[in-house]
């Protein structure tokens, strides 16, 4: 079970959102970048869910300032996105863009998808900070750029 913050000032989006999610994963909601700021300094999400724009200003500016940690970061935005646009969304270490509105099945599998990555990216700092062997370390580095890969293969499928 993953910790999963929601962070978008829709009540609605946010319900919607929880209400997938609540079955299978801890979800934790925000309705600002302040109260996201706030839970962030207690709260260890594996996986955000972050509005682009938002009440108090820009959901990427959680990312673009490193404010969420090791998480690994969806951005859902109601607008029509240019793929330079996007593409500068993956940059700044968004793994996926949704577009609202967003089908249920898609957001619940980029959900998991990106707690897997989390998970992998995890065990990789785990082993790198334990000492193992460096062709131990270059093994599972190679597992995760595959990982990484199959991710992008299926970010494509997507959109």
């Amino acid at each position: 079970m993953a910790k999963i913050m929601v962070v978008d000032d829709d009540t609605t989006v946010r319900d919607v959102i929880s209400l997938l999610l609540k079955n299978e994963h801890e979800v934790v909601e925000a309705d600002s970048l302040y109260h996201a700021r706030e839970l962030l300094a207690y709260e260890r999400p594996q996986v955000i869910l972050i509005d682009h724009k938002l009440s108090d200003g820009e959901g990427d500016e959680l990312v673009k300032n490193d404010e969420v940690g090791d998480a690994a970061c969806v951005l859902i935005t109601a607008y029509n996105l240019s793929p330079e646009n996007r593409a500068e969304m993956l940059d700044i270490g968004f793994l996926y863009v949704v577009q609202k509105p967003f089908e249920i099945k898609e957001l619940s599998a980029i959900v998991n998808r990106s707690y897997q990555h989390w998970k992998t990216k995890t065990e990789l700092k785990k082993c790198t900070t334990r000492g193992f062997r460096p062709e131990s370390v270059k093994r599972l580095r190679e597992a995760a750029s595959v990982f990484r890969n199959m991710l992008a293969s299926a970010h494509m499928f997507f959109f």
